[in-house]
Parts: C-alpha cells; sequence; structure tokens
C-alpha cells in the first residue's frame, strides 16, 4: 500500500515537472531600439558613477589637506596663546619692577632739602644763641 502511494505521488510529481509555464499577459519584450537607448543610459549612468567617484576621492583628499591645515593651525594658535600668556607676565612683571623702583617719601629731594634748610636753621640759631 505503501509502495502504491508512493509510486503514484512519484509519477504525480514527474507529470507536474513536465508542464510548461503560461507566459504572464503583463510580461514586456523589448524592441531593439529601446534596449540599445537602456544600454545607452546604463553606460551614461556607468560613467557618471565613475566620475562621481573621482571627484569623491580627490574631496577626500581635500578634506585630508584640510585636516591637517586644521591640526597646524591648532597648534599655532596654541604657541600664540603661550606667547600672549609669556607676555602678560612680563608685563605684570614689569608694574611690578615699576612699583617697586618708584622713590619712597624719604627719597625726595624736596624732603631732603627742607631738612639740610632746617638743620642748617637750627644750627645757626643755636650758635647764635650759645654765642650771645
Amino acid at each position: 500500500m505503501k509502495k502504491i502511494l508512493f509510486l503514484s505521488l512519484f509519477v504525480a510529481t514527474l507529470s507536474y515537472a513536465q508542464k510548461t509555464k503560461k507566459v504572464a499577459p503583463d510580461t514586456v519584450c523589448f524592441t531593439k531600439q529601446q534596449a540599445a537607448d537602456i544600454s545607452f543610459v546604463l553606460d551614461s549612468l556607468w560613467a557618471a558613477d565613475d566620475i562621481n567617484n573621482e571627484l569623491i576621492s580627490s574631496y577626500k583628499k581635500l578634506v585630508k589637506k584640510q585636516d591637517s591645515l586644521i591640526a597646524l593651525d591648532s597648534t599655532q594658535i596654541i604657541k600664540q596663546d603661550s606667547i600672549i600668556t609669556y607676555q602678560k607676565n612680563v608685563i605684570t612683571d614689569l608694574e611690578t619692577k615699576i612699583e617697586l623702583m618708584k622713590p619712597k617719601w624719604y627719597d625726595k629731594k624736596s624732603v631732603w632739602f627742607g631738612f639740610g634748610f632746617l638743620s642748617t636753621l637750627g644750627t645757626g640759631i643755636l650758635i647764635n644763641q650759645i654765642i650771645k
């Protein structure tokens, strides 16, 4: 029984495999002109793709150059910032030096002139009192 069932299934499978497919009504066949046009469009698309790939590679090179310029600019900015901070430190040091170099109240000539005048006047009065 199993053999008969298996044999009938095998024969049915073989007969089904021998059937031809029906052509679908929406199947489109192209004319030679349409096929040539499609081929021309594909060729132009391939050429445009090659041009785009070359542009992309050149732009990638340009981006790498720009990145290296950015890195150089960054290092130059850092260097300039260090120079600016150094100059600011020099300015503060010079301001401190100016403050230290300013003459004090007792270093003025008028004060010493006044002391000299008063001491001479005092000495003259003292000698005048001693002589009288």
